[in-house]
């Protein structure tokens, strides 16, 4: 694991990356603190906009869209890396050899990306602690469920970055794939608002944008932590049949279509689970 911890960072691109983000989040967080500032002497009148005043949505809510945005056209590229370095070092099958187990190297590989991208996520954490330090208020326990979901995205993204270096023969190719795989939930999202997306209307259940809402309402909601748990052990596993150079093209295909097939399914049920869960979270809330 040391390798793989080494490869994410004691790589210079890595901090400079970081840099790079804390300032964009930094950004997000003063522009929406100045924001919020501004607004507060306009809701002090009436009652019922201060109630609705949260700084959950005012103050973190703005701080994490600077950490995703970041995170979904940044993220890939050193998340990919991790396992691409192996291959343009031509280590990749000795180490294959080394653990005796694809398995267990892409775990390894996935989970030091993850780590990575959670260095990535660190300027939030900074900016809640500001934040309350300066005398605002945060909810600890809805701040959890927001930094849950910034978690499961950073996994998500590890995942099907991992994927696309394993079926990758180079650096290039892998953050360019892996890229196309983390911008493809804007592309699913935007089916529903072109019509020369409709096309894509079949497939807009895989786009993990709906799972994530929630997590920035800070509604925890069971269907969708399954649903980003179980599409990022997908991708494990669509990363251990692309490593497999032993099988066939065919053997490989055959085994991605049944993947594909059991996602697909496995999609549809988290996806009412979740639907189910947000309608049970908005209906405690009007009870409210």
């Amino acid at each position: 694991m040391r390798r793989e911890l080494v490869l994410v960072f004691g790589a210079r691109v890595t901090w400079g990356v970081a840099a790079l983000v804390a300032a964009v989040v930094g950004h997000s967080f003063v522009l929406a603190v100045d924001l919020y500032g501004q607004a507060s002497a306009s809701v002090a009148a009436g009652s019922l906009a201060a109630r609705e005043f949260e700084p959950l949505l005012a103050i973190l809510r703005p701080t994490i869209g600077g950490w995703s945005f970041c995170a979904t056209l940044i993220g890939p590229v050193l998340a990919a890396r991790v396992l691409a370095a192996e291959k343009d070092r031509r280590t990749f099958h000795a180490r294959l050899l080394a653990l005796g187990s694809a398995p267990r190297l892409l775990a390894r590989k996935a989970l030091a990306a993850w780590l990575g991208l959670l260095l990535l996520a660190a300027p939030i954490v900074v900016c809640a602690l500001a934040w309350l330090a300066a005398g605002g208020h945060l909810d600890v326990r809805e701040s959890c469920v927001v930094l849950l979901g910034v978690a499961l995205h950073a996994g998500w993204i590890a995942a099907v970055s991992t994927a696309a270096a394993a079926w990758s023969a180079s650096t290039p190719q892998a953050t360019a794939l892996a890229l196309l795989l983390s911008v493809s939930p804007w592309i699913l999202d935007a089916a529903g608002e072109f019509a020369a997306l409709a096309w894509l209307g079949p497939v807009q259940r895989l786009s993990i944008s709906p799972h994530l809402a929630g997590f920035e309402r800070a509604v925890l909601q069971p269907g969708a932590v399954a649903w980003l748990v179980l599409a990022g052990l997908g991708a494990l596993v669509l990363a251990c049949i692309g490593a497999r150079d032993d099988w066939t093209r065919g053997r490989r295909g055959a085994s991605v279509h049944r993947l594909c097939g059991s996602a697909g399914r496995v999609s549809v049920r988290a996806s009412g689970s979740a639907s189910q869960d947000c309608k049970a979270a908005s209906s405690r809330a009007r009870a409210r």
